[in-house]
């Protein structure tokens, strides 16, 4: 599971005076297992199959394959 949000650290002191740390997270968008999976299989059914050179073709036109030199 990952969590994305706001993370804040708090300093708080108890009735004893011992100070204690804390954090607060508020989760603005949570990712399980479960939605990798089907994020995955959702990209998957929309690839072109690179065997069929038409398909290949309607990926980019300006996309050769060929890698970057940087």
């Amino acid at each position: 599971m990952a969590l994305s949000g706001s993370l804040t650290s708090k300093a708080l002191t108890d009735r004893e005076g011992t100070t204690r740390h804390a954090l607060d997270l508020v989760a603005s968008q949570v990712l399980t297992a479960y939605h990798v999976t089907r994020k995955r299989k959702a990209l998957e059914r929309n690839l072109p199959d690179p065997s069929e050179p038409w398909q290949a073709s309607q990926r980019n036109e300006l996309d050769d394959g060929s890698p970057l030199d940087f």
